[in-house]
């Protein structure tokens, strides 16, 4: 597996990934606009030629944002999550960055694993936040970058 910079050809199979995980899919114009705004890092995670997984992270130091990230099916728990997430950190720390933050369906367990284990705590929720279906958002920092 190695990560790269999303560049335009990798739109296409992104959203493909990105239908495939959630119920509320990003548009080609939020990605092309993610890829091409100076204040985000978009990072594509491939194992030979296959897009396996992506970050979208927005920053204005001093805190970051993760915006979205998503892993294949077939393709999780391989670390390939967390390997995105340790890259936007060394990213974030070049940028100073010291706090990103994120948020997560609350019934997103695996996520939330994912998350806690790379160092971020819960801090909030947002009630009702998500819709199709309804469900509270999990507010998440993680404040030592």
């Amino acid at each position: 597996m190695f990560i790269s910079k999303m560049i335009g050809e990798n739109i296409e199979p992104v959203m493909l990934l990105e239908r495939e995980i959630f119920s509320d899919p990003w548009t080609e114009t939020a990605f092309y606009t993610a890829i091409n705004n100076p204040l985000y890092e978009s990072i594509v995670a491939k194992e030979g030629e296959q897009i396996v997984g992506y970050l979208i992270y927005s920053y204005i130091p001093p805190e970051g944002e993760i915006q979205r990230i998503a892993v294949r099916t077939g393709f999780q728990k391989r670390g390939i999550g967390t390997a995105l997430m340790e890259n936007i950190v060394l990213f974030s720390k070049e940028q100073e960055v010291t706090a990103i933050t994120l948020e997560v369906r609350a019934g997103n367990r695996a996520a939330r694993n994912l998350y806690e284990h790379c160092g971020f705590v819960k801090e909030g929720v947002r009630k009702g936040y998500y819709q199709g279906p309804q469900e509270d958002a999990v507010i998440m920092w993680n404040r030592r970058i």
